[in-house]
């Protein structure tokens, strides 16, 4: 008989502890309307997370990741090495190999953990063979790192439904109002065009989605980014500031660098070695959401980035 049931009665992480218990090898499918996953497990220990129509291999990034040797990977790839646990890896290989599975079954899994409502069922000796590394999973361990993650989850689901949710500058911010930002809080923000959603925002920066929806979060409840509803994402692509709300956030962006220095941005070598002069007002104006032809036809919004760029180089 399978085990199947509700999230309403039934909480994840209790799920997960049985199947850990009883050795099951085995698939448990999650259903949250639109939201789907599936978890595999090999004698009670998580090995595979599938998400999507185009779930994320493990095998494709180990390999990809030059944690092994070469000539392996050529014979993983080929199928000479099959399944991968079947590998000769040497310890220090394998450790990483764990470490790097056991991150991404993490990220893969936190906002499912978040989930309050929702159907389950485990379909006893399903498998993904391709994607088993041999490698058991410390369930207490992971349970604690995916609980911290999905706390996170829950603080964005306040703000917005799915990570389809396009982002954008809040408009409607008052011009007298201090918003003190950090380093990481700006790299995102400079990774952001408008019309981009967070899982893009995320690919843009190279940073993890994990860390993407915790920097987003915080954005969003210091009220500088709001989000919108995924069918409006070719409205928001086509709709700018206008110059005057420019203006209002360089402002504020300004007070930040001048009240937190420190947060503002990790040193002022960094920009100098990653910027020149214009391609930083290029940038300070990217994430304002101002065109390069506002740029050009408002001196006014130039001088206020130029002053922003001066004040950066004295931190």
């Amino acid at each position: 008989m399978s085990l199947k049931g509700n999230i309403k009665d039934f909480q994840l992480d209790e799920i997960v502890r049985f199947i850990e218990a009883g050795k099951k090898t085995g698939a448990l499918e999650i259903q949250n309307g639109p939201e789907a996953a599936v978890l595999y497990f090999k004698k009670g220990s998580l090995y595979f997370v599938h998400r999507g129509s185009k779930p994320i291999s493990i095998t494709e990034k180990v390999l990809n990741s030059g944690i092994i040797e070469e000539d392996i990977a050529q014979k993983i790839k080929s199928g000479k090495i099959f399944p991968p646990e079947t590998a000769n890896l040497s310890e220090e290989a394998r450790k990483k190999v764990a470490q790097m599975i056991f991150d991404e079954l993490v990220e893969q899994t936190a906002d499912i953990f978040s989930w309050s409502e929702g159907t389950f069922v485990f379909k006893n000796n399903e498998k993904r063979t391709g994607e088993d590394w041999g490698v058991t999973i410390d369930t207490t361990r992971f349970l604690e790192k995916v609980r911290k993650h999905s706390e996170v989850f829950k603080r964005f689901s306040e703000h917005a439904k799915t990570l389809k949710t396009v982002i954008e500058l809040n408009k409607n911010i008052s011009p007298d109002e201090d918003i003190i930002i950090t380093g990481k809080e700006w790299k995102f923000l400079s990774a952001w065009k408008p019309g981009m959603t967070i899982e893009e925002v995320a690919k843009n920066s190279g940073i993890s989605l994990l860390t993407a929806i915790t920097l987003a979060t915080n954005l969003m409840e210091k009220g500088l980014i709001v989000a919108k509803n995924e069918e409006l994402k070719e409205e928001a692509r086509e709709s700018l500031p206008s110059e005057q709300e420019t203006e209002k956030i360089v402002q504020q962006i300004r007070k930040e660098s001048v009240e937190e220095k420190e947060e503002l941005i990790e040193t002022p070598s960094e920009i100098e070695e990653t910027l020149d002069e214009e391609s930083l007002i290029d940038e300070l104006a990217a994430i304002t959401g101002t065109l390069e032809t506002t740029i050009e036809s408002s001196e006014n919004t130039k001088k206020e980035l130029e002053s922003i760029l001066k004040t950066l180089k004295e931190l």
